[in-house]
């Protein structure tokens, strides 16, 4: 039995010693605020739906566009839901980062704050 106890206990640990590394986040200062980060992920409809907006409706727009399957790319999105105060719990893709705003999903709504957004990064006319 006191093996099987610490087995559990070791289980654990480890579990939590691992979501602990895996949600690290790099200093929010390094999130820079002239850029446009699109934090997604494989396999993520809404993903899809956002890049393929950004492709059709701004296609001259550079974009920082992050796989969160990579280790650095992953710990800049959680670094970009450090700045905005995002529960890393709740956090999910794509997640855009477009200096002091952020966008967590992607909709109809969303695409209107985009567009809103992203004045800011526009070439001034």
């Amino acid at each position: 039995m006191k093996k099987v106890l610490l087995f559990i206990c070791l289980l654990v640990a480890a579990g939590v010693w691992f979501f602990v590394k895996a949600t690290q986040a790099v200093p929010v200062n390094e999130i820079r605020d002239d850029q446009i980060y699109v934090f997604v992920q494989q396999g993520c409809r809404h993903c899809w739906a956002a890049e393929d907006f950004l492709k059709k409706k701004y296609p001259h727009l550079k974009v920082q566009l992050r796989d969160i399957s990579e280790n650095n790319n992953r710990k800049m999105f959680f670094g970009c839901g450090a700045k905005f105060g995002l529960n890393k719990l709740k956090m999910g893709t794509p997640l855009f980062c477009m200096g002091k705003h952020h966008i967590l999903g992607w909709d109809s709504a969303a695409e209107q704050e985009f567009d809103e957004y992203v004045k800011d990064f526009l070439p001034q006319q």
